[in-house]
């Protein structure tokens, strides 16, 4: 199942170089139980392997700060978060509301150094938040590959 999941994520990405990736996942899912943010992590790791890892830190359009504005967007088919005065154009699915503290959230999570320091990150953030963040790179995977993984899906139900 995981070897499936490395090749449908990262086709492109020959699968000893994403094997580590998988494996310290496997390693906190063990140790820990499953967290949301280890998901995150998992997730921006392979999207950022595969070249599609999504702008969170500005409007994808304008380049505003993200911070700077308290209305957020995001969307899938830009590739990250937009100001609400840029997607006020925005149409179609992959469309969703994004709150600051998802989005700082989601920037924690990237930053963290690993896998098991990202696991941790749950605690200080509301369930609410950690959707958004869910609900946003779910988006970005299924966008990359075409359609939903089966072994992401049963990883979701575990967080």
């Amino acid at each position: 199942r995981v070897r499936k999941l490395d090749e449908e994520m990262c086709p492109e990405v020959p699968a000893p170089a994403l094997g580590h990736v998988l494996t310290a996942l496997w390693d906190v899912l063990a140790q820990r139980g499953p967290t949301a943010a280890a998901l995150r992590w998992f997730e921006w790791t392979m999207l950022t392997a595969a070249g599609s890892s999504p702008v969170i830190d500005a409007c994808v359009r304008c380049g505003q700060a993200s911070a700077a504005r308290p209305a957020l967007i995001f969307s899938v088919r830009a590739g990250g978060v937009m100001c609400a005065t840029c997607a006020a154009t925005e149409r179609g699915s992959g469309t969703l509301a994004i709150s600051t503290d998802a989005v700082s959230y989601l920037s924690r999570v990237i930053s963290a150094a690993s896998v098991h320091d990202a696991a941790s990150l749950d605690a200080f953030v509301a369930k609410a938040d950690r959707v958004m963040a869910r609900d946003a790179m779910t988006g970005m995977v299924e966008a990359l590959v075409g359609h939903r993984l089966r072994a992401l899906e049963f990883l979701y139900q575990l967080a």
